[in-house]
């Protein structure tokens, strides 16, 4: 058995149109269990290139995916990073 790796990759924001639409339903999903957010404004702020994209990628598929976002907060820049999916959820 040969043992497969996953690394974890930014997409860039200019080609995330092109991840996107083979990965939306899982987000989705996973977005639908944690109540955190609307998945229409993770969706636009990754879009937008406000929010960065992360796909866990094992050469194959997307193991996983995250988004971060910078915020201003009270007490300075804040990231914030929402897990969106994996293939456990």
């Amino acid at each position: 058995m040969i043992a497969r790796s996953t690394a974890l990759a930014c997409v860039d924001p200019k080609r995330v149109h092109e991840v996107w639409p083979h990965v939306g339903a899982l987000l989705k999903a996973a977005r639908y269990r944690t109540k955190l957010n609307t998945f229409e404004d993770i969706e636009a702020d990754i879009l937008a290139g406000r929010s960065l994209f992360w796909v866990a990628w094992n050469g194959r598929t997307v193991e996983a995916a995250v988004a971060t976002i910078l915020i201003n907060s009270e007490i300075g820049k804040v990231c914030i990073i929402t897990k969106l999916g994996d293939h456990a959820s």
